[in-house]
């Protein structure tokens, strides 16, 4: 879908990345050419100096590993939330004349998406099957009505006679994701199909402005091993998925009260931890846990402020490494981590509460590890377990902290300390407590006096 009228539509967002190279966001004046096509500068996320490299694609920072593409490093810069960056930034790139010219057609991509949601709550209330489905995930009808829980038909007529019926235009259906074009040429076709529909809201609960899709029936025909069991909406000008979070919005009030929240993967696995009795949960969107949602996390329970604030991400045994690269992400953003993990020979934290029940699942929350924790004890039980970047990273540790049991000196014991803080990530604080619940280190040996010469 090209521009229409001077504004953006859905595919020119990705022309930001072609027409404005990512060095050329920053102040010149706190910037240093490394070399060709590639800046050093402050870091918006962290503050530390001369640690971010830019290029024209992409940014990292090697102080807090935060990164990003043009619109992530908008946002950094100038504290604003999607809409506005990429409103910022398309004008900047001459794809829309104005900021107010691309929010009107935000504006009517939103009305089609709020449109949308209203239509497949209705047609999941007509449809006995996904209702029977719904039920089967052990979930009652009142959570469903909560959460706005939607059914999207096999046929694609029936939707697109709704939404002529709505007069919504063929311009904001495509700018919010919600049809894709076709193989006939001119031919347009819904993006969700037969699927179960999970509404995914801003960040004040209030606007649909994506979808999250589980199919219900298994396809059929040569290319079913293709079709994803979920689907998320596609990137569009009201939705990016790697800096939104499901039920942000809902959990909001939650988090900035107890200065805590649960990250978990999965539309359903965020229900059943709500069902365990947790308010402050939210869930990622079909991707790992990234840089910006960290920020926004650590901006929603805090603001400006520097309370302490917790994220515990639940895993299961299969993905410790991604478990561990999340809780060093939430350190990026000064969070502190925790981790839970469901216990071994279980898919996800939904499964093990539906097979073991709710307290179960309450009990594995409440028993939280630091990531230091969980990587020394992982260390201890086996050298060989994990793949190999966490069996490099297991031994890496162990290593380094049996060198700080085993110091005898205070000196070299202090700088280990400051070393392993540094390079996992870890609050000085907190390794030093754990250290010491661990066992002191060897007292070293009195070193014998010089015999007196005699008088």
């Amino acid at each position: 879908m090209t521009a229409v009228g001077g504004t953006v539509g859905r595919r020119d967002t990705a022309k930001l990345a072609d027409r404005i190279a990512v060095y050329s966001l920053l102040d010149p004046a706190v910037t240093d050419r490394v070399r060709a096509g590639i800046a050093r500068s402050t870091c918006p996320h962290c503050g530390e100096r001369a640690s971010l490299y830019a290029t024209a694609l992409d940014y990292r920072c090697d102080a807090c590993d935060a990164g990003g593409d043009v619109v992530a490093l908008q946002m950094a810069l100038h504290r604003v939330p999607f809409r506005t960056a990429v409103a910022q930034l398309a004008v900047k790139a001459a794809l829309a004349p104005s900021v107010d010219a691309w929010l009107e057609r935000v504006a009517d991509a939103q009305l089609a998406m709020d449109t949308a949601r209203k239509w497949y709550r209705e047609q999941f209330l007509a449809s006995q099957t996904a209702q029977e489905y719904w039920l089967s995930r052990q979930f009652p009808a009142e959570v469903a009505a909560r959460e706005g829980i939607g059914y999207a038909p096999v046929d694609s007529a029936t939707f697109f006679g709704a939404m002529r019926d709505a007069r919504l235009k063929n311009s904001a259906l495509f700018d919010s994701g919600l049809v894709r074009m076709g193989r006939d040429a001119g031919s347009m076709r819904a993006f969700f199909r037969d699927r179960l529909l999970f509404p995914i809201t801003d960040v004040d609960d209030v606007h649909c402005v994506a979808f999250g899709g589980r199919y219900l029936s298994v396809p059929a025909g040569p290319n079913a091993d293709r079709v994803p069991k979920y689907l998320n909406s596609p990137n569009s000008v009201l939705y990016q998925k790697s800096s939104t979070l499901v039920g942000l919005g809902a959990a909001r009030a939650a988090m900035q009260a107890a200065k805590a929240v649960i990250v978990v993967e999965g539309y359903f696995t965020r229900l059943r931890v709500i069902e365990a009795g947790a308010l402050a949960v939210v869930a990622t969107c079909g991707t790992s846990l990234t840089a910006s949602h960290a920020q926004l996390l650590a901006l929603t329970m805090r603001g400006e402020g520097r309370e302490r604030c917790t994220a515990a991400i639940f895993f299961d045994d299969q993905a410790i490494d991604r478990a561990l690269d999340a809780a060093r992400v939430v350190g990026t953003a000064g969070l502190d981590a925790e981790i839970v993990q469901v216990p071994p020979g279980t898919d996800d934290a939904d499964t093990y509460g539906r097979t073991h029940g709710i307290a179960a699942l309450r009990a594995c929350a409440e028993n939280a590890v630091t990531p230091w924790e969980l990587v020394y004890a992982a260390a201890r039980g086996t050298k060989d377990a994990g793949p190999p970047a966490l069996r490099d990273r297991i031994q890496s540790f162990m290593c380094a902290t049996d060198g700080l049991l085993a110091s005898r000196s205070r000196y070299a014991r202090k700088e280990g300390t400051d070393f392993v803080s540094a390079h996992y990530r870890v609050p000085r604080e907190e390794l030093a407590d754990v250290l010491k619940r661990m066992g002191s280190p060897p007292k070293a040996t009195p070193r014998a006096s010089p015999p007196r010469r005699p008088a």
